[in-house]
């Protein structure tokens, strides 16, 4: 990703929860589930999901009407926003005001847009298997989620009852992992690292 476009915002929940994914309106998302668990979800505060996205294909087309039209019903229009596809210039400032970005993927593969999330300072929830290693290997176990309506209200309850603190830590954490990992500069610094390694060895 390009670090100098995803810089991290620290940021403190108001009234209302912002959620958020980014994404193609495509089954292996499953944002159809997202919207039943979110329908089902009863925090002590307000709260707003942003979609992010489009689809691509004529049975992603089908898809997505389904879904809005599922949203519709189960959420109402002031609980979900559709924005369409948006050019990523267009998603750093929602990604900067999005208390957490929530990924229910079923590809197995780490999607770019939560690693664009991490870098932001935008705290990552998901049942995606990628994930779910980096997770338990960096720190944030908490994050990574079953594929259920149960298992997100727990961690989005868990989330929203973070002190400030612990949230700005759970965001610096992700970040690290996202810039470490994911941009030019840390594979720079890897690479770097593995040929001074290899330059001692043969000293």
């Amino acid at each position: 990703i390009d670090a100098a476009r995803y810089q991290t915002v620290p940021r403190i929940i108001d009234t209302e929860f912002h959620l958020l994914t980014v994404g193609r309106l495509a089954p292996s998302k499953g944002l159809d589930l997202l919207v039943t668990a979110l329908a089902d979800w009863k925090p002590d505060t307000d709260w707003h999901l942003t979609i992010v996205g489009d689809a691509t294909c004529e049975s992603e087309n089908l898809y997505a009407r389904a879904l809005r039209h599922k949203a519709q019903d189960a959420l109402g229009a002031d609980r979900v926003t559709f924005t369409g596809r948006l050019d990523p210039d267009a998603i750093v400032p929602i990604l900067g005001k999005s208390d957490v970005f929530i990924n229910l993927s079923s590809t197995g593969s780490l999607d770019k847009a939560m690693v664009e999330a991490m870098a932001s300072g935008c705290p990552v929830v998901s049942s995606n298997d990628a994930f779910h290693a980096i997770a338990i290997a960096e720190g944030f176990p908490e994050c990574a989620i079953e594929n259920s309506p149960q298992s997100l209200h727990a961690t989005l309850d868990r989330l929203f009852s973070m002190s400030v603190a612990e949230r700005h830590e759970l965001e610096r954490r992700q970040a690290e992992v996202a810039r470490r990992d994911h941009t030019l500069d840390g594979l720079i610094q890897r690479l770097s690292d593995v040929l001074a390694a290899n330059a001692r060895g043969r000293a």
